[in-house]
């Protein structure tokens, strides 16, 4: 079965507070990963509704979008239109958001290392549902 493309998360810490982004696209932010997870999924949501209603145009100046990046919105739009919650199209299933919480965790734990920071990772509790 074909699985949709959703770009890739990523997570960092600014200025002590947790920072998730879609790589090159759009981040939510605060003092937890729950948080940043909840402010990434309305900043979105804003975004969606934004294209569904006024469109977009792109200059002719700068190379076109990447097809994938709008039709991830506009599957983004499908489920919220039908009632649905996003966060499982931006997320994955429960269990691949868990993984890939504990892949952004590990990154983000390997960054404190390298900065001499304690080992723990101050976001080990609040991953996303």
């Amino acid at each position: 079965m074909h699985q949709p493309w959703t770009p890739p998360l990523d997570l960092n810490e600014v200025g002590g507070r947790c920072r998730l982004s879609l790589v090159g696209f759009t981040s939510g932010e605060g003092d937890t990963l729950q948080e940043a997870a909840n402010d990434l999924v309305a900043r979105l949501l804003n975004l969606v509704i934004c294209v569904r209603t006024s469109g977009l145009s792109f200059s002719t100046e700068c190379p076109p979008p990447d097809p994938r990046w709008l039709q991830y919105l506009w599957d983004l739009g499908e489920i919220a239109k039908q009632g649905g919650d996003i966060r499982d199209r931006i997320y994955g299933p429960p269990t691949q958001a868990l993984s890939h919480s504990r892949a952004a965790i590990r990154r983000s734990t390997r960054w404190q290392a390298s900065s001499r920071r304690p080992l723990v990772s101050p976001y080990q509790n609040h991953l996303p549902r």
